[in-house]
């Protein structure tokens, strides 16, 4: 057993037995018995190479693999991974609907909002300045729009952003020196 690499008083002990014995002097005769540990009962039966052997060897992959099937679950358990699947569901619906684009219709809230302002800035409609540079204005307000949002376009804006999309255009306002060229296409002498 030592051959092995099992230890004594670890893996097994020795004790000493009386046994009947008829042709032993007194009928009886003193034999070394061993008392092993589970363990190195089980690893002493898998490395047989007998047909017992094979038995132990398949009996312990058997258990081993209904130890690794998943077990059923109870009613609760059940319930309770629903719960926490509903949960995760619901947490990522809200974050698909916080960051989804706005709709076609909100998109052209924010450009009426936008062209409104921007006609405000040139003078209006009839102005010399609206003729000359609407698609200057509309433009810088729509890049500094996608900059202020980290937006490639203005339809990308994520829904959760729209109130802050809206009072963003209602506050903008052409920068220094596209005013002063509003201010000259105008004919007009001060700046604001």
């Amino acid at each position: 057993m030592v051959s092995y690499g099992f230890d004594e008083n670890d893996d097994f002990i020795v004790t000493d037995k009386n046994v009947r014995d008829e042709t032993a002097f007194g009928n009886h005769r003193k034999i070394k018995d061993y008392i092993l540990t589970l363990d190195m009962a089980k690893e002493i039966a898998m490395i047989q190479r007998t047909d017992k052997g094979k038995q132990a060897r398949q009996y312990f992959i058997e258990v081993e693999k209904q130890y690794r099937r998943p077990k059923p679950m109870t009613a609760t358990e059940q319930l309770l991974l629903a719960t926490q699947s509903i949960g995760e569901i619901d947490e990522r619906v809200t974050k698909l609907e916080d960051t989804f684009p706005i709709s076609n219709a909100q998109q052209q809230e924010l450009n009426q909002l936008e062209h409104a302002v921007a006609i405000k800035h040139l003078g209006g409609m009839n102005s010399n300045a609206y003729r000359k540079l609407k698609g200057k204005v509309f433009s810088q307000g729509w890049r500094a729009f996608n900059r202020h949002f980290h937006i490639p376009r203005y339809c990308e804006l994520p829904k959760l952003e729209f109130e802050k999309g809206k009072e963003y255009l209602k506050m903008w306002a052409p920068d220094t020196d596209l005013r002063i060229e509003i201010q000259e296409a105008n004919g007009q002498t001060n700046m604001f």
